[in-house]
C-alpha cells in the first residue's frame, strides 16, 4: 500500500507478486505500508490499526514505512497468537536485525522499491530458519549468531562443579586415609602398624 507514491506501477505491481508468493509459500499475511501521514498515531499503533482493521488473515507481519520530508522511519510488528510461529520466527531479536539492515542499505538511498524486495526476501529467508539465533550482514546474508558469551558462562560453571566434585572427593580420600593412620597407631611408641602387621601378631 504505496499511499505517498513513490513506487512506479511497474515496482508496485512486482513488489505484490513478490507478497503473493511470500504468502502462498508460508501461509502468513504479509503487508507493506509505505505512507507520509500517521493520522496522528505512533508507528507501532498505525501498524497495528492498519493490519487489524483490514481484511487479512489472524497470523502475519507488516512492514511500515514512514516518510516524513528528507526523514524515514521504519516499524516491522507480527499479529497473532503470542505462542504462534510467527513470533516464534520473528522475534524481537530477528526484526531488530532485519530493521537495521534496511536502515543501514536503504533509507539513505531512497531506493524503497529494493528496501521492500529485500524486505520480502529476509522474511521468507528467515521464515524457514524457525530456531536458532541469526545476523544479518552488510551484504544481507543471513549468518547463524552463535552465543559465545552463554557458552563461556556454561563453560565456566562446568569447569567450576568439575573442581569441586575432585576437591571434595581428593579431601574425603584423604580423610578417609587419615583416619585409617590413626586407628592402626601404637599410642605407646607411636610405631605405625597396618593391618598386615597386626594379624601376624595375632599369629604369634
Amino acid at each position: 500500500y504505496d499511499f505517498s507514491d513513490v513506487l512506479s506501477e511497474e515496482e508496485e505491481s512486482h513488489i505484490y507478486q513478490l507478497l503473493i508468493q511470500y504468502t502462498n509459500e508460508t501461509m502468513i499475511d504479509s503487508v507493506i505500508v509505505i505512507t507520509n501521514d500517521l493520522l496522528d498515531f505512533s508507528l507501532s499503533e498505525y501498524a497495528y490499526n492498519f493490519y487489524d482493521y483490514n481484511s487479512f488473515t489472524k497470523e502475519g507481519i507488516i512492514l511500515l514505512v514512514h516518510l516524513d520530508n528528507d526523514k524515514c522511519e521504519l516499524f516491522m510488528g507480527n499479529s497473532g497468537n503470542r505462542d504462534s510461529q510467527v513470533f516464534e520466527v520473528y522475534n524481537e531479536n530477528r526484526i531488530n536485525e532485519i530493521l537495521k539492515y534496511l536502515y543501514n542499505k536503504h533509507v539513505n538511498g531512497e531506493n524503497y522499491a529494493q528496501l521492500c524486495e529485500d524486505y520480502i526476501d529476509l522474511t521468507k529467508k528467515l521464515y524457514f530458519k524457525i530456531h536458532g539465533n541469526y545476523v544479518i550482514d552488510e551484504n544481507g546474508t543471513i549468518i547463524s549468531d552463535i552465543p559465545w558469551l552463554d557458552i563461556l558462562v556454561i563453560a565456566v560453571s562446568l569447569t567450576f562443579i568439575i573442581v569441586v566434585l575432585v576437591v571434595t572427593k581428593y579431601g574425603s580420600r584423604i580423610h578417609r586415609k587419615n583416619t585409617a593412620i590413626k586407628d592402626s597407631v601404637n599410642h605407646t611408641n607411636m610405631i605405625v602398624k597396618n593391618e598386615y602387621d597386626r594379624l601376624l601378631e595375632k599369629e604369634e
